[in-house]
């Protein structure tokens, strides 16, 4: 396809260079040469330079704050969708430690990271259209992203919407024709032209003059004239200009009543011309100067003069492109106030309450843009009365959670979600005395195969199946699903804060019949009896545990799930998404392999192992090496306990071959434990290796590269030189504490080519023996993407 241009949202004009030059004069026989330039004599440089920046419009579903979408600062266009983006200088959570690297402008994704472009110029235009001031921050950018996401038509660089002769440039890149300078020249307010504007209708033509026509005893029948004279002065307030025009043609009524009132002429061109401003201001800083000229007349020469046209040039260039984008933005009015929510004004707590991240409780690799929220607590005087309550959950027939509810006696239910109506849905109902509220939430969630492709099996889903509520007096409730199975999503008020609602958002649902479920799921908090929200810029800290989903049986392993223990701290390293698909890291289960509940508990491990398994073969310094991969690991005791693995199958529920796992010795019994965890990872790929070191310095490396020998044999010689040379990650125990557990998830997918037959025949559900044997050929297995540990004090 090559390089290609990306169109301002708005004004549908060029985000990057355009080129001028003299106009190619053709010879007696030649033809004219059309270059992709404007007239240098028509556009100057100086108009051109302000739409080569441009600010994007985009949606960070992970932001802190209660509002997702953000707009970027200035920034140039790369090509190919991308853009070289400033955050800009403007407070905005939803930009914070967001990596612009990632944003495609337009058609050219249809995930969370599409972006529309636009002209800081346009955008103010816009907000004046939108909302009657030059706040762009009075914008709603939820609602006008939806819009602009709903004009979108497959792969197109600009919307559907009617740009006038800007249309002509849309080509792949930009086609600058010339005799459509005006298109992309600067529309912002110029002071400059208000001597020229003065000095056209000073001139004597637009004076006023009496006129001794007398044409009423000739109208036979008139129909405006049977409507008062009020009420017709209210249609004519609703017309635009050229309508006015013409019903004075077309009536002698309405010509007499208007055709010598001063004011209503006036009050047209200020309230009918907005994208004239230079007009109104020149009339009332000459206001005596001009009162022997005639309203009507100037109002019809502003309404010629500045309609956009090809081969204009003049001063009036400027007027006739904000002109053409006044006309843009009002078709984007129409659609921007038709999705405009409706406001809750009894609602004091959208002004206080705080969000941190919409967490994934869900996932089916489907893009969501629409976020919903709701309000349980309006006020601090609702919460502190003496009021029972009602909590409603919501399933669909594929019992996958779609909603939750709360309402206060005989009201409305404040809603999140959905409630499921077709046969099969359900729900259930707890009456809750006044006294107790919620504190957090623990998601029962059925977790998907990260070996197998979204798009090939839609029953691959992450959905929630059920749900603890825990509440502040320490007492829980449990609706749905809670097997081992399942992982564990924990979500509890922050310290001092109170629950008063939630956000999230639904997912795109595969069948037409059934509820939508819930995709994401966040909290809304406020510190009690607070009036304002703290310090912009600061948000409720998300505790390290709520980062991740917990497999239910690696839990079942400790004494109290880690986010009710006092005694166990998680530590982790960077964690970076699940390179190479669209998971991240909470979408897979993180696994536990504990080493003892307690630290004396540790002198009865004998020995950790890892499973490795061979991603592919490279080349490094001449040499060809195996490249590994950690699949799974393992501890046994001395005490006859049994082995303990952090999983026992893969996700499609194939086992590890025995030959595959390296077991490192530790000699528990005399106090030697595991001091330092330590992996080489990077931005943009999984993690590599696993090296151990005990407090006796001794050290194992799991994964390391392997030589390879002849027939693409290992020869069990470790490539040295390149794990020396790349960064290592490392976490250990804070002074004082120790290691009783490592911590993994498995999220990175290692495969050989499979073609669409061999993709439905392995994700077909249960296996036939034939399918088990050739499974077992194929190079198909998940590895680690992130490592953490939990630490507890020595003496506990």
């Amino acid at each position: 396809m090559g390089a290609f241009d990306v169109y301002c949202a708005i004004c549908g004009a060029a985000t990057n260079e355009v080129e001028i030059g003299p106009r190619e004069q053709p010879g007696d026989d030649e033809d004219v040469d059309m270059e992709n330039k404007y007239d240098e004599d028509v556009i100057g440089d100086e108009d051109m330079e302000w739409f080569q920046q441009a600010r994007v419009l985009g949606f960070n579903p992970d932001a802190p704050g209660a509002s997702k979408f953000y707009v970027s600062g200035a920034g140039n266009y790369l090509g190919c969708g991308d853009f070289d983006i400033d955050e800009g200088s403007e407070p905005d959570s939803a930009i914070e430690e967001f990596d612009f690297a990632s944003i495609r402008a337009w058609g050219d994704s249809d995930g969370t990271d599409r972006v529309f472009p636009f002209h800081r110029q346009c955008y103010t235009l816009l907000a004046r259209v939108l909302t009657g001031t030059e706040d762009t921050n009075d914008i709603d950018r939820a609602v006008l992203y939806k819009v602009f996401g709903g004009l979108v038509s497959g792969k197109s660089r600009c919307s559907d919407l009617d740009y006038g002769d800007a249309t002509q440039g849309q080509d792949q890149t930009w086609e600058a024709v010339p005799g459509y300078e005006y298109t992309v020249i600067n529309p912002e307010k110029r002071e400059s032209l208000a001597q020229n504007i003065f000095e056209v209708i000073k001139d004597e033509k637009f004076a006023e003059t009496t006129s001794n026509l007398h044409l009423g005893d000739k109208v036979r029948w008139d129909p405006f004239r049977q409507i008062p004279e009020s009420l017709l002065r209210d249609i004519l307030d609703l017309v635009d200009n050229e309508s006015v025009f013409n019903l004075c043609k077309a009536s002698w009524g309405i010509f007499e009543l208007i055709r010598h009132n001063r004011n209503f002429w006036e009050n047209r061109i200020r309230k009918n011309t907005p994208y004239f401003e230079e007009l109104g201001d020149v009339l009332e800083a000459e206001y005596e100067s001009l009162r022997a000229q005639d309203p009507r007349k100037i109002l019809l020469w502003a309404e010629e003069a500045s309609k956009p046209r090809v081969g204009m040039s003049g001063f009036l260039m400027p007027v006739a492109n904000r002109r053409r984008i006044w006309g843009v933005c009002e078709q984007i009015e129409r659609l921007y106030d038709e999705n405009i929510p409706a406001q809750d004004t009894a609602c004091d707590m959208e002004d206080i309450a705080m969000g941190n991240k919409m967490h994934f409780v869900g996932y089916n690799g489907k893009a969501v843009f629409d976020t919903e929220q709701s309000y349980w607590i309006q006020s601090w005087d609702e919460y502190s009365q003496d009021r029972p309550w009602t909590l409603h959950t919501f399933w669909n027939s594929d019992w996958d959670m779609t909603g939750i509810s709360v309402n206060f006696e005989d009201e409305e239910p404040r809603m999140f979600g959905r409630c499921g109506e077709e046969e099969g849905a359900w729900e259930t109902v707890k009456e809750m005395p006044s006294e107790r509220w919620i504190r957090g939430f623990v998601f029962h969630v059925r977790p998907a195969s990260v070996l197998l492709d979204w798009e090939d099996t839609p029953w691959n889903y992450i959905s929630v199946k059920g749900i603890s509520i825990h509440f502040d007096d320490d007492s829980k409730v449990t609706y749905g699903q809670t097997d081992a199975s399942l992982m564990q999503r924990p979500l509890f008020v922050a310290k001092d804060m109170i629950i008063v609602g939630v956000q999230g958002q639904l997912a795109e649902q595969e069948k037409e019949d059934v509820t939508p479920w819930i995709l994401r799921f966040g909290l809304l908090q406020a510190y009690a009896w607070d009036e304002e929200r703290p310090n912009p810029g600061w948000y409720p800290e998300i505790r390290a545990e709520e980062g991740l989903s917990w497999s239910s049986a690696s839990l079942s392993h400790l004494d109290v799930p880690i986010w009710e223990s006092k005694e166990l701290k998680f530590i982790t390293g960077n964690i970076y998404n699940v390179e190479g698909t669209n998971l991240k890291v909470e979408h897979i289960p993180t696994r536990i392999l504990l080493l003892g509940n307690h630290p004396h508990e540790l002198t009865n491990v004998r020995s950790i192992s890892a499973c490795v398994n061979n991603k592919s073969i490279h080349e490094y310094g001449g040499q060809r090496y195996f490249d590994n991969a950690i699949t799974n690991m393992r501890v046994s005791f001395v005490d006859g306990q049994q082995t303990r693995a952090m999983r026992e199958v893969d996700d499609d529920g194939y086992s590890w071959s025995e030959e595959n796992w390296d077991e490192f010795e530790i000699d528990g019994p005399g106090g030697e434990i595991i001091e330092e965890i330590g992996w080489v990872g990077s931005y943009g790929r999984p993690p590599e290796h696993l090296q151990l070191r005990t407090n006796r310095n001794r050290t194992v490396l799991f994964a390391a590269d392997i030589l390879v020998g002849e027939n693409n044999t290992p020869t069990g010689i470790q490539l040295h030189e390149r794990t020396a040379n790349d960064h290592r990650d490392v976490i250990k125990a804070e002074e004082g504490d120790v290691i009783v557990g490592i911590v993994m998830g498995f999220g990175h997918r290692v495969s050989d080519y499979l073609d669409d037959s061999d993709k439905e025949e392995f994700a077909t559900r249960p296996w036939a023996y034939e399918t088990f044997q050739k499974r077992s050929k194929f190079k198909l297995f998940s590895c680690f993407s992130f490592v953490g540990a939990l630490t507890m004090a020595k003496d506990a």
